[in-house]
C-alpha cells in the first residue's frame, strides 16, 4: 500500500521557485533528474490528448478515408482499429501511472519538495480562522496555481445586494418579428461556431493554453519580481460563477500617503499581473491589486464577458472588505480590453475614486468590423453582440466618477483606419460619447463638436494650438463652472451637468476644450509600450476643483 507522504508526493502540485525572504535567498526548485523526466512524459501525455481532442475531426476523416470508420448502411468501426485503439490505451495508461510513480519517489527524495508539500497539506487542513493568518506560508512558494486554497469568497462580502449575480449589460434588442428570428438562424449558428472556435481565442488570446506555455517562465520571473522585490501576496478568490481568480497584491500603506490609495489593475487581452500594467503604479508608490482574466494564468473559466465581470466584481469586494480600502480610495486602471471589466467595474462602484482607461476601445464592434474582411461583416457583427457585447462606453454613461482617458498617438490597434491612427483611434469616441452623455447642451452645438473633432485630430502641438486659436483660458473655465454649479449647488453637482445655454458659441467652445485637456492626454507611443509614470496620474474630479476653487 502505498503510505500518505508518498501519495502527497504523486498527486501534489508541481513547485517552481522557494521565494526569498529578509533572511533566506530566493531559489528555483531543483527537481531530481528522475523527477524532471517523469514530469516531461506526463506534460507530453496531456498535451497528446489535448491535440487528440482539437483535431479529432481531421482524425475521424482520415480514419474514414483508410476504411478504419465506415458510415453506411450504419456507422461500424473495424476490428483491427478497435484493437490498436485499445492496446495504445492500455500502453499509455501504464506509462502514466509509471511517470506518476516515479516521479512522487523522486519527489519523496527531494527534502524541498517534501517541506513543500507538508506546509501545503497542513493549510488545507485549517480551518477558515486559522487560514486566515496562516496562508502567508504559502506565499513562500511558487506553484500550480489548482492546489492553492481559496482565499476569499463572493459571498463573504458584507457589500449591499450580495446575492445579486453580477451581469454585463445586456446584449442586444430582442425585438425582432418572427420572420427576421427565423431568417437569422443560419447566421446565428455560424456566430455561435465561430465565437466557441476561434472567435473567443482571437478576442482573448491569452486564454490559450499554447501561447501560456510559452510565456510560463516569464509569468514565474513576474511573480518572483512581485513577491520578493515589492513584498507582493498572492491570493485565490472565488467568484460568483465558480471561476478561480489568481490575484496578487503589492501594500504600500505603510509607506507613505499615495500607498493608501489602491490602484486595481484590469489588463489586455493577452496580458498577465505578472508583466502587465502594474508595474507602473507600483513605480509611483500606490498600492496595486493586479488579477488575470479567467482562462489567464492561475485564474479558471472562460474570459465571456459574463465572467469576466464576475471576475473583477469579486476582486472588488475583496479589495474592500479583505484588504480594508475604501471604496473612494480605489482607482481602477484598464488598459486595452481591460477598458471593459474595469468600467463595469466604476459602474457598479460609483464611489471610487476615479477610472483610468488606457489605449481603450469605446465599442468592440466598430474595431472588429474593421479589422476583419468585409464580406464578414453581418457574422461579425451578430457574433459581437450577441457574445462579446464589450460596450464600454455603456458602461461610462452609468459612471458619474472621475475619467482619465489615455490615447497612444502610434496605436496601431485601438483605430480604424492604418493611414490615420490618431483621427480614427476609438478613444477619440470615448471621450465624445462621455461628454455627450455628461455635457449635452455643450455637445448639442454642432460648432463646438467640430472644434472638438478638430482637437482631437492631432496630437500635443495640435491641442495646443487648436487651444491657442480659441483663446481658452483655464481660470476663466473654471469661473464658468464654479458660477453654474453656485447655483444650485444640490442638484448641479452631478452628471449630467446642464450647463451651456445661458454661454454663446465661443464659449462653450472653450469650455469644452478645456474639460478635454482634463479628461483626455496623449502618449506618444504605440499599443503596448509601458506607460511613464508621469502620465500616470489620478483623474480630474471637476466638483472637488470647483469646491478647491471656492474655498481659496
Amino acid at each position: 500500500m502505498i503510505n500518505s507522504s508518498l501519495l502527497n508526493c504523486i498527486l501534489g502540485p508541481r513547485l517552481y521557485r522557494v521565494h526569498g525572504t529578509a533572511e533566506l535567498t530566493g531559489r528555483d526548485y531543483q527537481a531530481k533528474a528522475i523527477e524532471s523526466i517523469s514530469d516531461r512524459i506526463i506534460r507530453f501525455m496531456v498535451f497528446t490528448c489535448s491535440l487528440g481532442v482539437y483535431s479529432s475531426p481531421i482524425l475521424l476523416f482520415f480514419l474514414h478515408r483508410r476504411g478504419f470508420i465506415t458510415l453506411s448502411p450504419s456507422v461500424s468501426v473495424s476490428h483491427e482499429y478497435v484493437s490498436t485503439v485499445v492496446r495504445l490505451g492500455g500502453i499509455l495508461s501504464i506509462a502514466a501511472f509509471a511517470a506518476l510513480i516515479t516521479r512522487g519517489v523522486s519527489r519523496l527524495r527531494n527534502s524541498e519538495y517534501v517541506n513543500f508539500i507538508s506546509v501545503l497539506n497542513r493549510v488545507k487542513k485549517m480551518s477558515p480562522e486559522e487560514m486566515k493568518n496562516s496562508t502567508f506560508l504559502l506565499n513562500r512558494y511558487d506553484f500550480e496555481f489548482t492546489d492553492w486554497p481559496v482565499d476569499f469568497k463572493w459571498n463573504e462580502s458584507s457589500l449591499a445586494e450580495i446575492g445579486k449575480p453580477p451581469v454585463p449589460l445586456a446584449r442586444r434588442s430582442h425585438n425582432n418579428t418572427l420572420v427576421d428570428k427565423i431568417l437569422s438562424i443560419p447566421c446565428n449558428v455560424l456566430s455561435f461556431l465561430a465565437v466557441h472556435t476561434f472567435g473567443r481565442r482571437m478576442i482573448y488570446p491569452g486564454s490559450v493554453s499554447l501561447l501560456q506555455t510559452l510565456v510560463h517562465p516569464t509569468l514565474v520571473d513576474g511573480r518572483k519580481r512581485l513577491v520578493e522585490r515589492h513584498k507582493g501576496r498572492r491570493y485565490k478568490l472565488l467568484a460568483h460563477d465558480g471561476n478561480e481568480i489568481d490575484a496578487m497584491f503589492v501594500d504600500r500603506r505603510s509607506v507613505g500617503t499615495v500607498g493608501q490609495t489602491l490602484v486595481i489593475c484590469c489588463e489586455g487581452n493577452a496580458g498577465f499581473y505578472e508583466t502587465g500594467i502594474t508595474v507602473t503604479p507600483l513605480h509611483t508608490d500606490f498600492s496595486v491589486l493586479g488579477w488575470n482574466h479567467p482562462g489567464f494564468g492561475g485564474s479558471t473559466g472562460i474570459p465571456f464577458p459574463e465572467n469576466e465581470v464576475s471576475a473583477v466584481d469579486v476582486v472588488v469586494k475583496f479589495a474592500i472588505d479583505k484588504l480594508g480600502f475604501n471604496e473612494k480610495s480605489i482607482l481602477i486602471m484598464g488598459w486595452s480590453i481591460g477598458g471593459f471589466s474595469s468600467s463595469w467595474a466604476a459602474m457598479t462602484y460609483p464611489n471610487i475614486k476615479g477610472l483610468i482607461l488606457d489605449a481603450c476601445f469605446d465599442d468592440l464592434c466598430p474595431l472588429a468590423i474593421a479589422k476583419m474582411p468585409s464580406t464578414w461583416k453581418p457574422l461579425v457583427v451578430n457574433m459581437v453582440k450577441n457574445y462579446f457585447n464589450l460596450n464600454v462606453s455603456a458602461h461610462l454613461e452609468r459612471y458619474p466618477g472621475p475619467i482619465l482617458i489615455i490615447r497612444r498617438t502610434q496605436d496601431e490597434i485601438i483605430n480604424i483606419r492604418e493611414d490615420e491612427p490618431i483621427k480614427t483611434n476609438r478613444a477619440n469616441d470615448i471621450l465624445n460619447k462621455l461628454f455627450k452623455s455628461r455635457f449635452p447642451i455643450l455637445m448639442r452645438d454642432d460648432k463646438v463638436c467640430e472644434i472638438l473633432d478638430k482637437w482631437l485630430s492631432g496630437g500635443l502641438e495640435n491641442q495646443r494650438s487648436v487651444s491657442r486659436s480659441k483663446n481658452v483660458d483655464p481660470s476663466l473655465c473654471m469661473s464658468m463652472l464654479k458660477s453654474y454649479i453656485k447655483e444650485d449647488e444640490e442638484n448641479r453637482s452631478q452628471y449630467p451637468l446642464m450647463i451651456g445655454d445661458e454661454l454663446d458659441s465661443i464659449q462653450r467652445s472653450q469650455l469644452i476644450l478645456f474639460l478635454a485637456s482634463k479628461h483626455f492626454v496623449d502618449f506618444n507611443e504605440q499599443h503596448c509600450a509601458p506607460l511613464p509614470t508621469q502620465i500616470f496620474t489620478e483623474p480630474w474630479n471637476l466638483f472637488n476643483a470647483v469646491k478647491n476653487t471656492s474655498s481659496l
